[in-house]
């Protein structure tokens, strides 16, 4: 969609000005697929990532990394022993 486009090519755009701003995603940055890591054209390049629960699978790929920034995982409430077995399945 053209309004995301625009959107997302702003945002990137900040990072070149002077005293830019830090861009931080939640839960992974716009355009980019949580599952296999693949950006979409465009994809906001964050710099840092708060993502929630548990890391996505899409983070552990190479294409991922320029655009998730340093990433942490917040802790959400869900038992950690839930989230082995969501792991395990």
């Amino acid at each position: 969609r053209p309004d995301i486009l625009n959107l997302i090519q702003a945002i990137n755009a900040t990072r070149e000005a002077p005293n830019a701003p830090t861009i931080i995603a939640l839960d992974l940055p716009s355009g980019l697929d949580c599952d296999t890591g693949r950006p979409a054209q465009p994809t906001v390049h964050a710099d840092l990532t708060v993502t929630f629960a548990a890391p996505k699978i899409g983070f552990s790929q190479p294409a991922a990394w320029p655009y998730l920034g340093k990433f942490q995982v917040a802790d959400i409430g869900i038992p950690p022993e839930l989230l082995d077995q969501i792991r395990n399945l």
